[in-house]
């Protein structure tokens, strides 16, 4: 999504910063670490670029060629219009806060700047902008908290609908939370209409589909 970020400081020359792998921004109280991924998060969603960063000077993306944009594409098939613009293709998320945004964008647009490379912000602030997401103290709590189950022939509108209903997801995020917590996460769903993680210090019986006896055990 980005390579590099490029900060600036009023008393040493700019940073810039490779953006592959994970970053870690360590240091106190108002030095900067959240104001930075505020401004990055605001770079994404502003067009032309932000006028009045304090910090974020420039950033630069990664392009993508046809093959990964369509591929990229494919994953946003949940979120389709039925009744999209001639040319345009649906994309969207669900917000940590619940509910999904959507948008349109138009096809031909998109491959044609990402061949030419040139207009990085229009790239990000339309496409890229989906892929970003900056969790706050409120917004990773709420990732936590019960959720509803919703109709599971519809697309999910919720972080935890989406898990329950997608197993290599949910799989990742088990093999995380084991890795962290030596426990197994798993969506309890016994309550009916409401979905809720539970934390075991023993393995699942059987996965989060089934609501036989083994299971709500």
């Amino acid at each position: 999504m980005l390579s590099s970020i490029t900060l600036k400081f009023t008393e040493h020359q700019d940073l810039v910063l490779p953006a592959s792998g994970i970053t870690i921004f360590v240091g106190p109280n108002n030095s900067g670490k959240s104001l930075a991924l505020k401004e990055v998060e605001s770079a994404f969603t502003t067009h032309p670029f932000p006028a009045n960063t304090l910090m974020l000077r420039d950033y630069e993306v990664k392009w993508q060629d046809e093959t990964e944009i369509d591929a990229a594409l494919a994953k946003f098939e949940q979120y389709s219009d039925p009744n999209p613009s001639i040319g345009n293709r649906t994309i969207g998320r669900i917000n940590p806060n619940g509910g999904r945004e959507a948008g349109q964008i138009n096809l031909e647009t998109l491959k044609v700047i990402a061949k030419e490379k040139q207009n990085k912000n229009w790239w990000a602030t339309q496409f890229l902008r989906w892929g970003v997401l900056r969790l706050d103290g409120r917004s990773r709590f709420n990732l936590t908290n019960d959720q509803s189950g919703g109709d599971l022939l519809a697309a999910p509108t919720n972080v935890l609908a989406h898990l329950f209903q997608d197993d290599v997801a949910r799989k990742k995020v088990r093999e995380l939370i084991k890795d962290a917590f030596n426990l197994t996460f798993a969506i309890d769903p016994t309550n009916l209409g409401q979905l809720r993680i539970r934390l075991s210090g023993e393995g699942a019986l059987t996965d989060e589909q089934s609501l036989n006896d083994a299971a709500r055990n």
